[in-house]
């Protein structure tokens, strides 16, 4: 039965747009013919696979007339990604000049992999991770190319936290670079106290990226880790955030699960990383092996957890649901209530930040 105006559930828009972006072999009747039963708009479609960061499979897949249709759409979505990737190694390039050394976060680090043919999918920012001895060296190269560190945090969407710092362009402002000390930038995990994540461990599993020298991304092993905490503190508010995690897992099969589940119990990640390789079989059919999930599997699941889970598998969003999952973490009720007076009432660096930067004028 058709919705009437087009009024369709997001959730039903999500459901649709998983089962044709992971199955590239699906029928073209059967495309067409759940299409119509749902009463779906192609334009909608198409703005909505754009928003959730999966444009550009959703536009392999779908027939060759749909896609002269929605052409324009994408290229200028390929567009951006052009004019972001040209931007981004400007920046890689300047500081392997300088000889600052980076990790990549994500971003172009997972899209050169996910990606055979240099697709890069436009985001936000450029997440940056630099030792805190070469902070002066960094900053000193990024504003030869005129990035200066934010003065105003309220006016950028990213505020700062007592780990980053953010650094926008003069010329042009729809880059910034965000820039880390360290590789969770996660507030929970920040005042909750529970986890301290060595420069050593982050810096000990990096490869080189591409023809830089001081230039490195993580390893396959860790690149898993680290973006099934990232899908989590975001709530998987975008399905590109599973299915990066199914694209990576499909490109590296023989992927290290032994080192996957080290990496996780040394960094305390181990729910995280359960919740996202869940998520991301379910959702994606990622090839995940049962054994690597039990492993993973907390030994009791509170009901909020639960009701979590299921919310997420039935494409039901809503803003700081995987709270739940960090209090979960927490051991014993003490640690518990402690953890949620403070992400109540955060510590002063981010409470008064808040407030300051909520009320003032301009």
């Amino acid at each position: 039965m058709r919705h009437q105006n087009n009024k369709i559930p997001a959730a039903e828009v999500l459901s649709f747009l998983a089962l044709f972006i992971k199955n590239r072999t699906v029928h073209e009747e059967e495309l067409r013919r759940r299409h119509i039963s749902c009463g779906l708009n192609w334009d909608a479609l198409f703005e909505r696979s754009r928003t959730e960061g999966v444009l550009y499979p959703f536009y392999q897949n779908v027939p060759e007339d749909i896609r002269r249709n929605h052409r324009k759409l994408y290229l200028s979505y390929l567009a951006q990604g052009v004019h972001d990737l040209d931007t981004i190694h400007k920046i890689l390039a300047k500081l392997d000049e300088t000889g600052v050394g980076a990790l990549i976060l994500k971003g172009l680090s997972v899209d050169a992999v996910i990606y055979d043919d240099g697709f890069y999918r436009p985001r936000a920012d450029v997440d940056l991770v630099v030792k805190e001895k070469d902070w002066p060296l960094f900053e000193k190269a990024v504003r030869t190319l005129g990035y200066l560190p934010i003065a105003e945090e309220k006016k950028h969407p990213i505020l700062e936290s007592l780990y980053s710092r953010v650094y926008v362009s003069q010329d042009d402002p729809t880059l910034p670079i965000h820039l880390h000390r360290r590789m969770v930038n996660n507030l929970y995990l920040l005042v909750g106290g529970f986890i301290e994540i060595s420069p050593e461990t982050t810096w000990k599993e990096t490869l080189p990226f591409g023809q830089y020298r001081s230039i490195v991304c993580f390893s396959p092993e860790m690149q898993l880790v680290y973006l099934c905490e990232h899908a989590l503190k975001h709530d998987y508010d975008e399905l590109a955030l599973l299915y990066e995690i199914y694209r990576l897992l499909d490109v590296y099969r023989s992927i290290n699960w032994d080192k996957v589940i080290e990496l996780a119990r040394i960094l305390g990640f181990t729910r995280f990383v359960y919740y996202s390789l869940l998520f991301a079989s379910k959702i994606f059919s990622a090839k995940v092996p049962n054994k690597v999930l039990d492993s993973f599997r907390p030994k009791k699941l509170a009901l909020s957890e639960r009701m979590f889970a299921s919310s997420v598998l039935r494409y039901e969003r809503k803003s700081h649901a995987a709270y739940c999952v960090y209090v979960a973490e927490q051991k014993g009720l003490l640690n518990k209530i402690s953890f949620i007076f403070r992400t109540i009432f955060p510590p002063q660096f981010t409470f008064v930040e808040t407030i300051r930067r909520r009320f003032s004028r301009g």
